[in-house]
C-alpha cells in the first residue's frame, strides 16, 4: 500500500519527465541551438524551472551547450532530423556540380549566396539577433574580432567544427583577413570549394544588413593538402 507521500514521490517524478520531454522535443525542433530564455519562452515553462532541468538533462547527457558570441545555446543530442551525412552528401553532390558546369565563374556562386541569403531561416536566438545589432556603430575592430568567429556557425550549419584564426588586418584597419581549416569541404579535393563563395556572398549579404554599413566579403587564397593542411582565406572589407 502507497502511503500519500509515496503518491506525491511518484507525481513528481511523472512532473518532472514531463518538463524533461517538452524541453528535449523543444530543441529538436529548434536545432540551430536556444538560449535557456528562449526555451522558456517557447515552452512557456517558468525560468526557475528551465534552469532546473536543463541542468538535469545535461547530467544525463541528453543535451550540451555551445558558447556563440555572448551566449550559451542548448541543443538535444537526440535530434530527430535528416542525420547530416546524408544532408552533406547531397549538398556536396550539388556543389561539385557547379564547379563542374560554371568553371572557372566562382562569382556566380557568391551572387546565387547573395540571393539565397534573402531565403534562409538561420534560426537564430532573439539574444543574439539583439546582440548582432547592437554592435551597429561600433569601431570596425570590433566587428572583424568578435561578430565573425563568433556567428559564423549561424551562416554555416554544415560546419560547427571549422576553426577560425584571429584576423590579420590590412588597409587601415578596414579589412580582415581569417583563415577558416577544419573543413568539411576543403580535406583534400577542390571539388567542393565552391560552397565557400555561396558563404562570401551570404555573409556580405547578412553583414551589410545587420550593420547598415557596405561590406564586402571575398575568398583571398585556397589551398588544398591531403596533410590536413588545407585552407581557405576569406577577407571583410568595410568601407
Amino acid at each position: 500500500m502507497k502511503t500519500d507521500s509515496g503518491v506525491k514521490q511518484i507525481n513528481k517524478k511523472k512532473h518532472g519527465a514531463y518538463y524533461e520531454q517538452k524541453i528535449l522535443e523543444y530543441l529538436m525542433n529548434n536545432p540551430s541551438g536556444l538560449t535557456k530564455t528562449d526555451i522558456a519562452k517557447g515552452t512557456g515553462f517558468s525560468r526557475n524551472t528551465i534552469y532546473k532541468y536543463i541542468s538535469m538533462l545535461e547530467d544525463k547527457d541528453e543535451i550540451y551547450k555551445k558558447k556563440v558570441g555572448a551566449y550559451n545555446l542548448y541543443f538535444s543530442k537526440k535530434q530527430e532530423f535528416f542525420p547530416k551525412r546524408i544532408a552533406l552528401s547531397y549538398y556536396k553532390a550539388l556543389i561539385a556540380g557547379f564547379k563542374n558546369h560554371f568553371p572557372g565563374n566562382e562569382e556566380i556562386l557568391k551572387e546565387i549566396g547573395k540571393e539565397s541569403s534573402n531565403f534562409i531561416d538561420f534560426d537564430q536566438s532573439e539574444k543574439s539577433k539583439k546582440q548582432l545589432k547592437g554592435i551597429r556603430g561600433s569601431p570596425i575592430l570590433k566587428l572583424f574580432f568578435e561578430v565573425l568567429p563568433s556567428f559564423y556557425p549561424s551562416f554555416d550549419l554544415l560546419q560547427p567544427n571549422i576553426k577560425i584564426s584571429e584576423p590579420e588586418i590590412q588597409n587601415s584597419g578596414k579589412k580582415a583577413i581569417y583563415r577558416f581549416t577544419n573543413s568539411e569541404f576543403i580535406n583534400d579535393t577542390e571539388d567542393f570549394v565552391y560552397h565557400f563563395y555561396l558563404i562570401t556572398g551570404i555573409i556580405e549579404t547578412q553583414f551589410s544588413e545587420i550593420f547598415n554599413r557596405k561590406i564586402k566579403c571575398n575568398i583571398e587564397k585556397v589551398k588544398i593538402s591531403k596533410d590536413n593542411e588545407s585552407y581557405v582565406d576569406i577577407s571583410i572589407l568595410v568601407d
